[in-house]
C-alpha cells in the first residue's frame, strides 16, 4: 500500500489522477450538457403540445367546442327536417286517400252512365214511336 501511495503522490502519479479526475469531470459537464438539452427540449415540446391544446384560437379545445357546436346546430336542422318530412308523408298519404276515393266516386258513376247506357241501347220503340221519337224520350227520361 505504501508503494501505491507513493506512486500517487509522485509527479507521474498525480498527472495521471489529473488526467483521470479531468476525464470525469469532463463525462460529468457532457452528461449534464445532454441532460439539460433534452430537459429544454421536452418543456419545449411540453408547451407547443399545450398550446395546441389549450390555444383559445386554434386548440383542440376550442376545436372541439366549435365542433360540439356545429354538431348541435346540425342536430336541430336535422330533426326540423325530419318534421318536415313527417308533415309532407302525413299530407302525401291524406292526397293519395282523398284520390283513391276520388277515383271510387268517378269508378262508380262511370259504371252507373254504363248501366244506363245498356239499359238506352237495349231499349225498343213503344207501339207507335218512331226511332226518333224513342230518342228523344228515352233522353228526356234520363235527363231528369
Amino acid at each position: 500500500m505504501s508503494a501505491l501511495l507513493a506512486f500517487l503522490t509522485s509527479r507521474i502519479g498525480l498527472g495521471l489522477l489529473a488526467g483521470v479526475l479531468l476525464i470525469a469531470a469532463v463525462t460529468a459537464s457532457w452528461t449534464a450538457g445532454v441532460a439539460n438539452r433534452d430537459r429544454v427540449q421536452a418543456q419545449a415540446q411540453a408547451a407547443k403540445l399545450d398550446n395546441d391544446i389549450n390555444n383559445p384560437d386554434t386548440g383542440y379545445v376550442a376545436r372541439l367546442t366549435q365542433c360540439r357546436s356545429s354538431l348541435a346546430g346540425a342536430e336541430i336542422s336535422i330533426n326540423t327536417q325530419n318534421e318536415a318530412i313527417d308533415r309532407l308523408k302525413r299530407e302525401s298519404e291524406e292526397t293519395t286517400a282523398r284520390a283513391q276515393a276520388s277515383v271510387r266516386v268517378a269508378q262508380d258513376r262511370a259504371r252507373a252512365a254504363e248501366r244506363k247506357t245498356q239499359t238506352i241501347l237495349q231499349e225498343r220503340p213503344r207501339a207507335g214511336e218512331t226511332v226518333c221519337e224513342a230518342a228523344w224520350r228515352l233522353h228526356s227520361e234520363n235527363l231528369q
